[in-house]
């Protein structure tokens, strides 16, 4: 088997073989590293965990990210030297005027993602058999969250950041982006395989309270990725994105935007939607002149 040849087409049942074993790798690795700390894995004692041993379950959650979604790719990069050489190039460089148009694009984001998040709830409640199906009555991964976000400590600060932002947002786009996406455009058309990996993209994180707005962020890390063929942007976009949500938190004390709070206001969410639209447009015009040049 030549390493030059598209690994896709070589055999794609060798890369769902690496997922399956990555994926039984990463469980066995967090469960030997819960069981190595003694942290309680059931449903009845999850609520009650204290924030370190949250923070434990948050980084044995980062050992199964790592493993699932970093394996794979690694594979593919061993096994394809053109794959290797294209990820290497779609990370060889960066535009300073696109970056910061990057985290302008992650700030006005915000309102957004409300008006998704209300469109998904909406959504939701038109279907209640849906709803029951789908969303779970106990909250426990929420609670979860709340706990790694409440950090007290310096050092808890950082790592919940590293395991909640930074982790997540590098992993993720890795795979979505750079190994999935990268394929799939090459099949068929660019716009589909951008919003079916948005798809894909929401569903692993089997949170449907926010499907809708994590399909929409995943297309838009897909667009992207298409426009610069580099990886650093979304991967700066996703760990923004995270990063704006733990300090969003942090600010309301809340995973979710209190009512009433002026940021709730559906004049403030298309302000931001304008000023987010408008930064779209420069992205593009960006891409387009340094895409020529």
């Amino acid at each position: 088997m030549s390493k030059s040849l598209n690994p896709i087409k070589i055999n794609i049942s060798e890369i769902l073989a690496v997922v399956f074993i990555s994926f039984g790798l990463g469980t066995s690795l967090s469960a030997a590293w819960l069981a190595a700390w003694n942290i309680p894995f059931t449903p009845d004692s999850l609520p009650y965990l204290t924030e370190n041993q949250a923070l434990l379950l948050g980084w044995a959650n980062a050992i199964q990210q790592i493993c699932f979604f970093l394996a794979p790719y690694m594979w593919v990069v061993y096994r394809s030297r053109n794959f290797k050489t294209e990820q290497i190039k779609s990370l060889h460089s960066f535009h300073i005027p696109l970056l910061l148009l990057t985290v302008g694009l992650t700030v006005t984001s915000f309102g957004l993602i409300e008006t998704l998040s209300w469109i998904n709830e909406k959504a939701l409640n038109a279907l209640p058999a849906l709803k029951n199906l789908l969303v779970s009555k106990d909250n426990t991964a929420l609670i979860i969250q709340e706990k790694i976000l409440s950090q007290k400590t310096i050092s808890g600060i950082f790592q919940s950041v590293f395991i909640m932002s930074i982790l997540p947002g590098i992993l993720e786009e890795i795979f979505f982006r750079g190994l999935v996406l990268h394929h799939l455009k090459k099949k068929i058309n660019l716009h589909l395989a951008i919003w079916l990996v948005g798809l894909l993209f929401s569903i692993i994180h089997f949170e449907w309270e926010g499907f809708i707005p994590r399909w929409v962020l995943g297309a838009g890390l897909g667009y992207l990725y298409s426009l610069t063929h580099n990886l650093w942007y979304p991967i700066l976009a996703h760990v923004g994105n995270n990063l704006m949500s733990i300090v969003l938190y942090h600010y309301f004390q809340s995973l979710s935007t209190p009512q009433g709070h002026w940021t709730s206001s559906p004049a403030f969410w298309a302000g931001s939607v304008a000023l987010w639209g408008i930064t779209c447009f420069l992205f593009f015009r960006k891409t387009q002149v340094f895409n020529k040049a």
